[in-house]
């Protein structure tokens, strides 16, 4: 029992680190500009607070733009759409080159899919 309790000590800072980026992105809010105490999420700049299953059911809802919300379709054909959506952000930002980072996954499948998408959206890569 004692090995488990180290392993979740260890995961507890990465674990809010993350639920204060998916705050942030919610609440349209800098990462920065979010607290955790008590274990709850707020902003400084507003009244809304979430705890840890509450972020998870109002992330569901904020995560995918509605294009992809009903998630009909081929895995590979949505990720090409992941891809594209991406590259269109990517525009408004007037960004025009990345760095795709598979972060160790093999180019293929779905990771090839969201790469074809974001350079047929207007990506350099």
């Amino acid at each position: 029992m004692n090995g488990s309790t180290t392993v979740i000590a260890k995961a507890v800072p990465e674990l809010v680190r993350k639920g204060k980026e998916m705050t942030a992105a919610i609440l349209g809010s800098a990462p920065d500009q979010i607290e955790f105490s008590d274990g709850r999420f707020s902003a400084r700049d507003t009244n809304r607070s979430f705890d840890f299953l509450e972020l998870a059911a109002e992330a569901a809802t904020h995560a995918l733009p509605p294009e992809l919300k009903d998630g009909k379709g081929k895995k590979k054909e949505l990720a090409k759409q992941v891809g594209k959506l991406v590259a269109k952000k990517c525009q408004e930002a007037k960004i025009a080159a990345v760095v795709f980072d598979r972060n160790g996954f093999m180019y293929h499948g779905r990771i090839a899919a969201v790469a074809e998408g974001a350079r047929e959206g207007g990506l350099k890569f």
